[in-house]
């Protein structure tokens, strides 16, 4: 029991060790004073079009003027119901660094069987 608890320990230290040295190291080192985009494959996009997450805070940017549309077909099937919705949405750049987005749901079809 005693040659676990001082292996832990020793593990424990170890990671300690090399955390501080991670953290005290240059970051010039590392990393260049000024990263520049690569031209290619989806950074050549204009900063709209190229992919982000999937779940996201503050990945809505575009440019000044810019709009984009897109439309979201939503459909749920049950026993007793069925719901059919679409939802347009729109992006506006106000500024470069604020944006507005409107989503419009609209019921296509809604049907509800033996419900009260």
């Amino acid at each position: 029991m005693l040659l676990k608890k001082s292996g832990v320990v020793t593990r424990s230290l170890i990671v300690s060790v090399a955390m501080v040295i991670a953290i005290t190291a240059k970051e010039s080192e590392y990393w260049p004073a000024e990263v520049k985009q690569p031209k290619m494959g989806n950074f050549a996009l204009p900063v709209s079009q190229q992919p982000g997450p999937l779940i996201s805070f503050g990945q809505n940017f575009l440019t000044q003027g810019e709009l984009l549309s897109w439309v979201y077909p939503y459909q749920v099937k049950g026993k007793q119901s069925s719901f059919v919705e679409i939802i347009p949405a729109f992006l506006y750049g106000i500024t470069d660094t604020l944006s507005l987005l409107i989503e419009l749901p609209i019921v296509v079809k809604a049907q509800h069987e033996n419900l009260v």
